[in-house]
């Protein structure tokens, strides 16, 4: 590392017949100096190489450019878990490092999923299905836990997600988004209501790609630092599906080639702000699992729908009795074999979820210890389709 050019201790050695792609982050030259910027390569040797052997070296296609790639982490975390609070508070400074470095930007995205491992979560309540589902992706049973792009397993280090500590850091970070993405992804907001978010979601291949990809869209709320400062960008919904949607197709890598999705969604989640909700859109590998890009935009004066109206008849679903006093059955077409249901408080808080059952059309909705007032079940039903009961509750005092 001959002079070590920037005051950083970074180089290369070895011997190659072949060209050698080194890349590097001008953020760190201060944003004052960056007018007299220039550019020195440094070279040494050692007085044993013999002459005859090593015919020189070349230098090709110098460029300067911005970086495309944007880096996903994703953090599994658990409020009553002191390592989660820590690995928590680690990244969201990493983060800010990151945008004020660059003044009002960040290629580094962050996404925080609360679980039950270590504790009861009412972030991991809310919506534990999605959460379940992608953790569950990843093979994992605890937190703290934390992937970088989906990667685990050797890369540039060995990724395990249990040592996010150390695993993901300014170097891992920055050595990922000098890396050229595989696909570009852009969001745009359609004009809708205030409690309904309208989307349109474009994948285009930037090189020729004939693997499976899957696409998912996050909606994300950062307004929680005001209670906790380590509740950043909390995980609230995926609004794909539950893993995402799958494409099987081959890319060209041609400029036309690109895909649309137009996903729609009432805002059905708890929010902890007008201007609290973000969508990250992200396109991975269906396979290895890793994110080939990702994009967030943030989305201001949203707020959680109002259900006003009673919807479901059509599938003969009834809740009884109602009002419950300990115990109450929600009861649907027999036709109806998947699905699931959950009890939301006026809150907007899930209080109560379970599985439809297959073998019977009654299932028990235990409401026994819940405060009284008006909850609505809400049942999830195939193709995406959602219903909704009223039910109150009238515990003895």
């Amino acid at each position: 590392n001959p002079g070590a050019p920037g005051n950083v201790g970074k180089g290369w050695t070895d011997r190659l017949s072949g060209w050698k792609n080194a890349r590097y982050n001008l953020d760190v030259i201060p944003a004052g100096n960056r007018d007299s910027v220039r550019l020195r390569f440094a070279l040494a040797s050692n007085d044993v190489n013999p002459s005859s052997d090593y015919e020189g070296f070349a230098f090709d296609n110098v460029v300067v450019g911005e970086r495309t790639r944007n880096v996903l982490v994703e953090n599994f975390a658990n409020k009553n878990n002191s390592a989660s609070t820590a690995l928590n508070n680690y990244l969201n400074t990493q983060f800010s490092n990151e945008y004020n470095l660059r003044g009002d930007s960040t290629d580094f995205k962050l996404i925080q999923y609360h679980l039950n491992y270590g504790g009861t979560d009412d972030l991991y309540e809310d919506n534990s299905f999605d959460q379940d589902a992608r953790n569950f992706y990843f093979n994992n049973t605890q937190t703290p836990f934390g992937v970088m792009d989906g990667r685990l397993g050797q890369h540039d280090i060995n990724y395990t997600g249990t040592a996010a500590l150390t695993e993901i850091n300014t170097t891992t970070i920055e050595r990922r988004a000098l890396e050229d993405p595989e696909f570009d992804v852009r969001v745009d907001t359609v004009a809708t209501t205030a409690d309904s978010l309208n989307l349109a979601v474009k994948l285009k291949a930037l090189i020729p790609f004939s693997k499976a990809v899957t696409v998912q869209v996050a909606l994300i709320d950062d307004g929680y630092s005001g209670i906790d400062p380590s509740y950043r960008f909390i995980f609230r919904k995926g609004l794909l599906g539950r893993i995402g949607q799958t494409i099987t197709r081959t890319w060209t890598g041609v400029t036309t080639d690109s895909v649309m999705l137009y996903p729609k969604n009432s805002i059905d989640i708890p929010l902890s702000g007008l201007d609290s909700l973000w969508v990250i859109a992200y396109v991975f590998d269906s396979n290895t699992k890793e994110v080939l890009q990702s994009r967030q935009v943030r989305i201001y004066g949203k707020r959680k729908s109002i259900i006003t109206g009673v919807q479901g008849e059509n599938l003969n679903i009834t809740v009884h009795p109602n009002p419950s006093h300990g115990k109450s059955y929600l009861t649907i077409d027999a036709s109806v074999k998947n699905g699931s249901w959950q009890l939301i408080d006026q809150r907007g808080v899930y209080v109560l979820k379970g599985n439809l059952s297959e073998s019977l059309n009654e299932n028990l909705i235990d409401v026994t210890g819940l405060a009284n007032g008006l909850y609505i079940v809400k049942v999830n039903l195939e193709g995406g389709k959602v219903a909704y009961k009223k039910l109150i509750v009238e515990n003895k005092q």
